[in-house]
């Protein structure tokens, strides 16, 4: 999974280069490539956690508790950064063609900017009080013992844990669960919107469906398999990586494929 996560990495650069070599070309331009930009970053920061998450405790001598909480870190900004560029843009689009008076108005990138940052705000207060508080640390457990012969196996499991881990957990997932129900919302009603360069409802859409898999079935069965460190972190990643990589090649792909 990390040489996928690596893959994926190279190939949000390129996109990356290709949205700032275009940047001034008028279709790539109305889609707002530097919020573009920062959704690009948001998906290197979902395949980076992927990496953290594959790390064996057994090769570090140190820095178990940082590795622990950095992977939640890089996640939750990862989905902000990514989801909220979008979710920014489809409220742009909502706004201008459901408010008529504003029809002949600009909603400019940095008005877009300010909910993006807002979101990453309340993520980087959130995460930093549970932090101080509760913080996650690295425990190690001892999950099951075989008898093979006159060979005693003990298995030991490192989790991320804190006193109070599913209680912070549950408020962050309903923060952003509140947050994609809104950008579908916002996908469903500016649906019939058909500038394609400024509509990324259709993106919306399929972020939020890509997402509910990710929570849906990813988090229950990686509790469920947690004391199998293997068969979590197969599932953690594929999720991970397959939300991610979906978004992104629905809202770049289309992009390179008209330029060509």
């Amino acid at each position: 999974m990390s040489v996928i996560s690596l893959a994926c990495i190279c190939a949000s650069l390129f996109f990356l280069w290709f949205n700032t070599k275009y940047k001034a070309i008028r279709y790539i331009k109305m889609s707002s490539p530097n919020l573009n930009n920062a959704m690009i970053f948001g998906c290197v920061l979902n395949y980076v956690s992927v990496l953290l998450f594959g790390l064996d405790g057994g090769l570090l001598t140190r820095g178990h508790d940082i590795a622990c909480a950095s992977r939640t870190w890089m996640l939750s900004l990862g989905f902000s950064l990514a989801y909220g560029s979008m979710f920014s843009k489809t409220w742009r689009v909502h706004t201008i063609f459901t408010n008529r008076k504003l029809r002949r108005k600009v909603v400019k990138d940095r008005h877009l900017f300010i909910i993006v940052m807002a979101i990453v705000f309340v993520d980087v207060v959130y995460l930093s009080v549970w932090q101080i508080l509760d913080p996650l640390t690295s425990v190690l457990r001892q999950s099951t013992t075989q008898d093979l012969e006159d060979v005693v196996v003990v298995v030991q499991v490192r989790h991320c844990e804190s006193a109070d881990t599913y209680r912070w957990l549950g408020v962050l997932c309903g923060y952003k669960g509140l947050l994609l129900l809104f950008g579908a919302f916002l996908a469903w009603e500016t649906r019939r919107v058909t500038i394609a360069a400024l509509n990324d409802s259709k993106y919306i859409g399929m972020s939020v469906y890509n997402v509910f898999v990710l929570c849906v079935i990813g988090v229950p069965m990686s509790l469920v398999m947690r004391d199998h460190p293997d068969a979590c972190y197969a599932i953690v990643a594929i999720s991970i990586i397959f939300c991610t990589s979906i978004t992104l090649c629905l809202v770049f792909i289309p992009k390179v494929i008209s330029l060509k």
